[in-house]
């Protein structure tokens, strides 16, 4: 409830950084991409149609690194952690269209009852 309230009440811009800007502030994004990516999948409403673009690290870490700075994400560490939260996002994301979809389904065999 918290986190939909902050989200849809306050503006969705913010400021993220460290101490140089570019590495944590690098992985922070990179996962908080990934994250908005999912978040506007799970507003779609027509599942069945849902056929949604492959998204891939690599090349968001490169998205932002032509926007700000060549060493946004430094080194493994932060590349495994920005992996490892876009795991736990898109088996969130996972969980919850599977529970829509059987919401969907359930809705559509009562009516047909």
């Amino acid at each position: 409830i918290i986190k939909n309230y902050i989200f849809t009440t306050f503006l969705t811009e913010f400021v993220i950084h460290c101490s140089s800007g570019i590495g944590r502030s690098g992985t922070f994004l990179t996962a908080y991409e990934v994250y908005s990516y999912f978040l506007n999948l799970s507003k779609i409403v027509d599942y069945e149609a849902l056929k949604p673009e492959p998204i891939s690290l690599v090349e968001t870490v490169k998205a932002l690194r032509n926007q700000r700075h060549p060493w946004m994400v430094e080194g493994e560490s932060q590349y495994k952690f920005a992996y490892c939260t876009s795991l736990i996002v898109y088996n969130t994301y996972q969980k919850i269209q599977g529970k829509r979809r059987c919401a969907t389904r359930n809705k559509r065999s009562n009516l047909h009852d």
